[in-house]
């Protein structure tokens, strides 16, 4: 018999750096991943918090 699971994990980037800096630093802070697009910037993923004050994928750094 053949098995198959299949996993939606929309956060799991950001969990795993945001989990890393409260480590370190005992505070969790809104946090968002960048990625190159030619000259600019855009993020590519942003944590819950982030995407709470109005960070979400697709918009340029310089807007964050």
């Amino acid at each position: 018999m053949r098995r198959v699971l299949c996993l939606y994990l929309p956060y799991l980037a950001t969990e795993r750096v945001w989990r890393d800096a409260a480590r370190r630093d005992g505070e969790q802070y809104p946090l968002a991943l960048v990625r190159p697009a030619g000259a600019a910037q855009i993020v590519g993923q942003a944590c819950p918090r982030a995407r709470r004050l109005g960070v979400h994928p697709g918009l340029l750094l310089e807007q964050a």
